[in-house]
Order: structure tokens, then sequence, then C-alpha cells
């Protein structure tokens, strides 16, 4: 009895793990390779210092200061504190410049998200950080349409 028990939960288990994967909740397979006109087939991920530029199939991400009011290592604090980015985008003949905070909803930019991942170094008690020394990555990816492709205007 207690045998056919473990092997009855075993089953469900196994077949529970099969019920979850589903053609809706699989990740979108997206071709990282760019275009002939070289738009952005895929996710990718930069890392920036402050007046560095990177061109990634298109998109140019320029970045332009880092704030950061996160509480230092080593202290207690009431607030956690924020990190936020000043950078500017430029696509085409088309350029704005935003600000953007770590962990926030992505930016939308001509067919791209951009957001904020990381932020080093944090901050430690007694240590004073460079605006230089800072490096930030952003996660730059193609607008997805609901047919699972990217858009062709973009």
């Amino acid at each position: 009895m207690k045998t056919a028990l473990i092997v009855i939960v075993l089953i469900l288990l196994g077949a529970g793990g099969y019920a979850v994967v589903s053609k809706d909740t699989a990740p979108v397979p997206v071709d990282e390779t760019p275009s002939d006109d070289g738009r952005i087939r895929g996710p990718e991920d930069k890392s920036l210092s402050v007046g560095q530029t990177a061109t990634i199939s298109g998109l140019t991400v320029t970045l332009n200061g880092v704030s950061d009011s996160r509480c230092p290592i080593g202290v207690e604090c009431i607030w956690a504190g924020e990190v936020s980015a000043s950078l500017t985008l430029n696509a085409g003949e088309e350029t704005s410049t935003f600000d953007m905070k770590l962990s926030a909803e992505p930016i939308e930019f001509k067919g791209y998200f951009i957001s904020l991942t990381s932020a080093l170094p944090h901050p430690t008690e007694g240590v004073s950080i460079d605006e230089g020394d800072y490096m930030l990555t952003f996660h730059v990816a193609p607008v997805i349409g609901s047919d699972g492709n990217i858009p062709a205007n973009i």
C-alpha cells in the first residue's frame, strides 16, 4: 500500500512537470543574427561606463551619467535608494535622451526595448565612488509582435 502511494505520487509529480509546459508559455525563439538592414534580431546585454557608446545592430546607446542613492553596504537605511542613468539612444536619424532606473520597466524606442539591469559597484560605507567607476549593464531586445515575429517596419 505504501509503495503504491509513493509510485502514484511520483507519477503525478512527473506528469505535473509536463503539464506546466505548453506552447503558450514557451519562450519565443528569436534569430540572434542581424538582418541585412542591421536591425537586431535577438536580445543582447551591453555594459557601459559613463561616456561610453555601444552600437547594437543599428541602435546606438550612450551612457551620459549615473545617479546612485542606494543604501551603502554596512549602513542601516530606512529607504533602499535607487540608481538612475541618463542615456542617449539613436536609431537612424532619431535621437532621444532618457532617464531610467535600475530594474524599472523597459523603455521602448524605435522597435527596441531597453532596460537597465545592473549597476556596479554598489556603494559601501566610507568609500566614495567616482561617476567614471560605474559599470552599468543594459538589456536591449527587439519588440516582438503578437505573432512571435519582429515587425518588418521597425
